[in-house]
Order: structure tokens, then sequence, then C-alpha cells
């Protein structure tokens, strides 16, 4: 997953979730067997670890401070 963004006028709606599932989907039907994503301490990390993604990397205070995340799933 390259870039996945829900506006603040709409998150907590489910809009989130549903995107993430739609993506699956689509990357089990094209044979895929993993999805790797980052992010940061500032966007989503709770929001993957309950959508069952693992935690798998971190860099403390990567960039302006921020912990980058790294996340994967199989599927």
């Amino acid at each position: 997953i390259d870039f996945l963004w829900v506006d603040n006028s709409h998150r907590g709606k489910g809009i989130g979730e549903k995107l993430i599932k739609h993506m699956e989907s689509i990357a089990v039907d094209k044979k895929c067997k993993l999805i790797y994503l980052n992010t940061f301490g500032f966007q989503a990390p709770e929001f993957y670890k309950k959508m069952g993604y693992e935690l798998f990397g971190l860099l403390e205070e990567c960039i302006n401070g921020y912990d980058q995340y790294f996340f994967k799933k199989e599927l």
C-alpha cells in the first residue's frame, strides 16, 4: 500500500476499514501473499493493528521527530 488517506471529516465512519478490505480483496484476487505498509506515529499505527497488520519494524524519531512504523499482513 503506497498511499491511503481518509479526510478528517469522514473518519470514524468505517471508510478506512472498507478501503483496506477492498484493497486486500483485490490483492488476494491477484494472488498476492503479503501486504507491506508503513505509517508514522501521528497517522494511523493503531488503525493498522486493528485491521490485523503485524508490526515488524520501527524507526524512532525518523523524520521530524516522528516514529515510523512498518507493518505486514499475510493474505
